[in-house]
């Protein structure tokens, strides 16, 4: 990858993007000082179609279309970490807390889950009327889902 205008990405707290192609399996985390690019070794049989950073920048986290579970990776290392296992039909969003400790996800198997990062353990399950296509975490660490 070519880094272009070295002088705004140092000035940038900014400095790593993870990214993935529609047609490749995986992803790959580029840092934007540098310029140098790893790719996942592990990773889903399908392209990954939503990453996101934790707060705290430790982990990533992504999902494919149509898939249940939800994969998480060290993100100095691109080395995963989880394979979150539990919803029946496709995982449609998550969501870390403030703290980067808990990952929420929303599926439309009518489940709200609420995951342990530090072991990848299912800390609760909560059960809706409707599929659960968003998810929102308070900073009080309420749990909003739609």
């Amino acid at each position: 990858m070519t880094v272009s205008d070295d002088e705004q990405i140092d000035e940038r707290e900014l400095w790593r993007i993870a990214w993935s192609k529609w047609d490749e399996q995986g992803f790959y985390l580029t840092n934007m000082k540098t310029g140098a690019t790893e790719k996942t070794t592990e990773h889903p049989n399908e392209p990954l179609t939503h990453l996101q950073f934790s707060p705290d920048g430790m982990y990533v986290a992504g999902l494919s279309t149509g898939d249940a579970r939800v994969w998480v990776w060290d993100a100095e290392t691109c080395q995963l970490r989880h394979v979150l296992v539990g919803h029946t039909d496709t995982v449609a969003q998550f969501r870390f807390d403030r703290d980067s400790n808990v990952l929420v996800t929303g599926g439309h198997d009518c489940e709200v889950r609420v995951w342990n990062l530090e072991n990848g353990s299912l800390m609760r399950t909560l059960e809706t009327d409707h599929p659960v296509d968003g998810i929102a975490i308070g900073f009080e660490g309420r749990i909003a889902a739609s």
